[in-house]
């Protein structure tokens, strides 16, 4: 079966790390090389949390759209908005 996939890693991703550790898929692979958490931070999960809700409600954006949207190159806001997201489930 061919199909696309996400990944999203919050500290961020390089190609050939991606391409070693999914091998057994077809299709397009969209990831993201930039962090938006700083390698310091335990919230990694939160992160995936905060991105995985909000892709369930928005799949007409592409998945540089999403990562646009959600987040700043300022590590402490994104740390911020991704707090605050959470509290308030």
């Amino acid at each position: 079966m061919n199909f696309d996939y996400e990944v999203f890693d919050s500290l961020g991703s390089s190609a050939s790390y991606i391409r070693q550790n999914i091998t057994n898929y077809t299709g397009d692979c969209f990831f993201n090389e930039t962090a938006v958490q700083a390698p310091s931070s335990g919230s990694c999960g939160l992160f995936v949390v905060y991105v995985s809700i909000f892709r369930l409600f928005n799949w007409d954006l592409d998945f540089d759209d999403v990562l646009n949207d959600l987040f700043t190159r300022d590590y402490l806001e994104n740390e911020n908005i991704v707090a605050e997201f959470i509290s308030s489930l």
